[in-house]
């Protein structure tokens, strides 16, 4: 099994809300084919869940997460051959833009994306995971992001609304040179997050944890 869903099914399912895959070696990827949608027109989809899923080098292309601006979570655990969650190729041409993952030449521009209903992403365990996506992502009320044992992971593409709430997220990291070479699309997040900033051995080693402290405080 190659891929979870055919794009050609998706329209029979108006009212998907979640789709969760584990433990598929052999899946390629979540949708195949491209959206068979007008360009405006947005799907149910709320909630992506991937674990364990070995040969699955991308998570989404970008013409299909332009249908899905009612995603609230994503979450990736354990996939050892992800490189990049949001890949800019079509169907058929994955590798071909130039990216830091493959410095290839392509046609494709890559355009920022905005995902206004997205409020946690976590990202676990992703040994080769090298793009989040090569444009910048407005996430205007994302409540947690958690990045655990992404080493290849340098920029964290978030264009992020910091708001002057009552209480900031805490944020973990096994040693403060990993906070340093963390690259942000805000220019100011790292000035504004830094007095959040915990280390020691209490957490996990290359672990960032952000997250609010209750549901109606949205950090970013």
């Amino acid at each position: 099994m190659k891929r979870a869903v055919e794009s050609e099914w998706m329209p029979h399912f108006p009212n998907l809300r979640c789709i969760r895959v584990s433990g598929c070696d052999e899946m390629e990827e979540i949708i195949g084919g491209p959206p068979p949608y007008s360009p405006d027109e947005q799907i149910s989809l709320e909630s992506l869940q991937v674990r364990y899923c070995n040969n699955m080098r991308k998570l989404l292309t970008y013409e299909w997460l332009l249908h899905l601006l009612n995603l609230q979570s994503i979450e990736v655990d354990e996939c050892k051959g992800m490189v990049e969650l949001i890949s800019g190729a079509g169907q058929g041409q994955e590798g071909s833009i130039t990216t830091s993952v493959n410095n290839t030449p392509s046609s494709f521009q890559p355009s920022s994306i905005s995902l206004p209903k997205l409020e946690c992403l976590k990202l676990r365990d992703l040994h080769q995971l090298k793009s989040i996506y090569e444009a910048p992502i407005s996430c205007d009320f994302m409540k947690r992001l958690d990045v655990c044992r992404c080493p290849e992971l340098k920029r964290i593409p978030l264009q992020l609304r910091l708001c002057e709430i009552e209480e900031l997220p805490h944020i973990w990291m096994h040693e403060e040179e990993n906070w340093k070479t963390l690259v942000w699309d805000h220019p100011d997040a790292q000035a504004i997050l830094r007095p959040y900033l915990r280390k020691g051995p209490d957490w996990l080693p290359n672990a960032i944890e952000l997250f609010a402290g209750g549901k109606d405080h949205p950090w970013l």
